[in-house]
């Protein structure tokens, strides 16, 4: 029996138990404080998020507080009600001024996951994974991928989705520190920081992606100065916990997120180093367990060529729908895990989606001129999806279902279709008022598009 098959028949058990009906009413009471207060999505949604990063530990004998044990042994169930519960401001929700909610590039990653689950089910026979590979496919995709982007409305609604990153970092620290507080031998293994996601690089990776949005709202939001002051003690913390984790995977993905934010303004970096960095200084007197595995996260050692080879080779003998889950035995590297557990079957669909994604990704930097102060936006979201794939060279969580970077990919992707759109919309106005000239105009047009943007085109569009 899977962890899948077991955590479905926890859940039915626990159903009629005290703790299944306290949640029961608890489930009642979010639903009705949704419709009363319909900023509470965000929260939702950063708690979801927060729960899907809770897995138990390869090395056994974990306890974790409560009720963090209770969310860990329900995950799965757990967010996909809460992922129902989402769906209620999503159908109370219109698209507003939004000409286009939805990237190409995402429709068809989410007919590539569709696909997958279909081939786990016909090909492996797998039942559990391939029907619940559907059913919560849909839902994320509704609801992080239609949902969110019907929400962004507006450039704070950008940067409430933002937040929810952020404050699904925040949880996943306080939780691991807390435990830590408790019983400090339980969030960690050989020397290395698993917080309560059970794997070092995991919680590396969920760091590593919560840091660049942490960041960009200490150097950008207009609250008081103490929020600044905690979220800049929060960077810390965030920092201290990765380099305790020891993982080079984790360390790359916030680098290149941070890098890509704020490559174009020194200044702006600068200013976090100064805030953001006297924290680390002081977290880093706290946890000197972290210390130990500063030098790891620079270390040359090869740990990976070996899985790479076996996944490669893997797709080699089974080129058009890949190895069974049997058969396969790595997942070091999202895009070869693709190619060898689905074959060309997987592997054509991904690879459309990818560059569709990319090709968005250079038409919002293009375009990023006319967001004039809030510019930084547009370099996050850039940065945020470039760690994810930068992130995916090194694991294999791009195939999976309930994980954190999942749910920050897909919330990354409705930020962008919604910057491409304002930006879109600033342009027009910006044309209206005569402030664009002719080629101004054109510039950034998408290539179907491009017969109305000339004179001709212009002056019957007006």
């Amino acid at each position: 029996m899977n962890s899948l098959q077991v955590q479905i028949q926890n859940f039915v058990d626990a159903l009629l138990q005290p703790v299944g009906l306290i949640g029961l009413c608890v489930l009642l009471f979010v639903i009705v404080a949704l419709l009363a207060f319909p900023h509470l999505k965000w929260w939702i949604l950063a708690f979801l998020t927060f729960v899907s990063s809770l897995a138990y530990s390869g090395v056994g004998g974990l306890h974790l507080l409560q009720p963090l044990d209770t969310f860990r042994l329900f995950s799965r169930p757990i967010v996909t009600l809460l992922l129902v519960v989402l769906l209620i401001p999503l159908f109370r929700s219109g698209r507003g001024w939004r000409t286009r909610l939805v990237l190409p590039g995402l429709m068809i990653f989410y007919g590539f996951q569709l696909l997958i689950s279909v081939r786990f089910l016909v090909w492996d026979h797998d039942f559990f994974r391939g029907y619940f590979g559907i059913l919560s496919y849909s839902v994320i995709f509704l609801v992080c991928g239609l949902g969110v982007s019907r929400w962004l409305q507006s450039l704070e609604d950008a940067k409430s989705a933002v937040r929810t990153i952020l404050l699904a970092g925040m949880i996943f620290s306080l939780a691991g520190v807390a435990q830590y507080a408790v019983e400090p031998s339980s969030v960690s293994w050989a020397g290395r920081f698993l917080g309560v996601s059970g794997n070092a690089n995991h919680a590396g990776v969920l760091l590593g992606l919560c840091i660049p949005p942490t960041v960009f709202e200490v150097i950008t939001s207009r609250r008081r100065l103490l929020w600044r002051l905690i979220l800049g003690a929060l960077v810390g913390v965030m920092v201290v916990l990765l380099v305790w984790t020891g993982s080079r995977t984790g360390f790359v993905t916030g680098l290149v997120g941070t890098m890509v934010l704020f490559r174009l303004r020194v200044g702006r970096l600068a200013l976090a180093l100064i805030v953001c960095g006297a924290f680390v200084y002081l977290m880093m007197s706290i946890f000197v367990e972290a210390q130990a595995n500063a030098s790891r996260l620079v270390a040359l050692d090869d740990t990976r060529s070996v899985q790479w080879r076996s996944m490669f080779d893997d797709f080699l003998n089974n080129p058009l729908f890949g190895a069974s889950a049997l058969e396969s035995k790595w997942s070091e590297n999202s895009y070869l895990l693709i190619a060898a557990r689905t074959g060309l079957l997987g592997l054509i669909p991904f690879s459309f989606a990818f560059g569709l994604v990319v090709l968005a990704m250079v038409r919002l930097q293009r375009l990023r001129k006319f967001l004039g102060a809030d510019a930084l936006l547009a370099d996050l979201v850039t940065g945020g999806l470039l760690s994810v794939g930068t992130g995916a060279m090194l694991e294999g969580f791009l195939l999976g279902t309930y994980s954190f970077p999942i749910f920050t990919l897909m919330i990354y992707l409705a930020l962008l279709a919604f910057l491409i759109d304002y930006c879109g919309a600033l342009q027009r106005q910006q044309l209206e008022q005569g402030q664009l000239q002719d080629e101004e105009w054109y510039e950034g047009a998408e290539i179907d598009q491009q017969a109305a943007y000339t004179p001709a085109g212009r002056e019957q569009w007006q």
